[in-house]
């Protein structure tokens, strides 16, 4: 091997060793179902798709939440007592009495913790829906675990305000238009 290709081997090394390890961002959401959280009928689940939605009230929280980075993320709940609480993930908005409406994914089972992958949007408003998936309704405790590539944050994403000009600016762009073109039509005569 020759002195140079040596060199290029070690500095490639070199650059290596100082790139930043890729590492997956985490949000834990836990809380507990029980008779003062809200009801909302019943949508059925074939995992990971929401199929139709039912007249059976069933208790239930929203969890807002949004991502930095688009990519693939993994969700997973476990809840205690196991396997009562099933999930569904709204993409937009949530309205408890339109449950087929803007579902994107959904989880039931026998099975604890119940997790599925879903690609998600960089800073796109996503809301996780823990429910009580039993007939008796008795609730119970849930913890839902959010990893992927970006930022996993709580809450709604901060809207950035579209720049615009000054009304004074924009008049004053109009009226160099139009005298731009004043003088273009004065050199056609």
């Amino acid at each position: 091997m020759s002195f140079l290709r040596l060199q290029f081997a070690a500095v490639g090394l070199m650059l290596l060793s100082l790139a930043a390890p890729a590492s997956a961002q985490v949000l834990v959401l836990s809380g507990t179902l029980d008779g003062s959280d809200p009801t909302m009928p019943v949508v059925f689940i074939v995992p990971p798709n929401c199929i139709g939605q039912g007249v059976a009230p069933v208790l239930y929280e929203a969890r807002p939440f949004y991502v930095t980075a688009t990519g693939t993320y993994n969700l997973s709940q476990a809840s205690l007592p196991a396997s009562f609480a099933s999930w569904y993930l709204y993409e937009y908005s949530f309205n408890p009495l339109a449950g087929m409406t803007n579902c994107v994914a959904a989880m039931n089972g026998p099975g604890d913790p119940l997790a599925t992958n879903v690609t998600l949007q960089a800073y796109r408003q996503y809301i996780a829906v823990p429910f009580d998936d039993t007939g008796a309704q008795a609730g119970g405790t849930y913890t839902m675990t959010i990893t992927g590539p970006g930022v996993i944050a709580e809450g709604a994403p901060a809207m950035t305000a579209v720049p615009t000009l000054h009304p004074w600016a924009l008049f004053s762009l109009a009226a160099l238009l139009g005298l731009g073109g004043l003088l273009r039509s004065r050199r056609r005569i």
